[in-house]
């Protein structure tokens, strides 16, 4: 697996970006911070960037690298690179999500989106991750 980079974007009301997608392999939608694939050679904090600039239309200010994770250690040797980014913009430049992506984006208050953890309603590994990294950091 060539990695991945996902970013957990605070907007300027200091509401969470998030991504509503269908995902096949599960045969459901999930609520999910963008993340995405590196592009041969490209650095995370440039697919990070990318990944929430195609997804949600947003570019963020600056990065702040929260750590690394792999998502499957006995099955896959995927490591996602975590970002934070804070204070983007409410609005951005429209989306360019791929073809097959159907995504819509949803602002939620930070302790929402934790209770949405909680109960279950949120249950993406990169996501939480990114999301509990950013809390114990003082982020959120």
């Amino acid at each position: 697996h060539p990695g991945a980079a996902a970013i957990v974007t605070v907007n300027q009301d200091g509401r969470l970006v998030l991504v509503r997608q269908y995902r096949h392999p599960i045969g459901r939608e999930l609520l999910e911070i963008p993340a995405g694939k590196l592009d041969g050679g490209e650095p995370p904090e440039q697919c990070a960037a990318r990944e929430l600039s195609e997804e949600t239309g947003l570019q963020p200010v600056e990065l702040l690298e929260l750590g690394k994770i792999v998502t499957a250690p006995g099955f896959c040797n995927e490591g996602i690179t975590l970002f934070f980014a804070r204070g983007v913009p409410q609005q951005g430049a429209k989306a360019s999500q791929d073809a097959d992506e159907f995504i819509e984006i949803e602002l939620l208050e930070v302790e929402q989106v934790f209770s949405a953890i909680t109960q279950g309603q949120i249950i993406d590994a990169k996501t939480i991750c990114g999301l509990m990294m950013a809390r114990a950091k003082g982020l959120l």
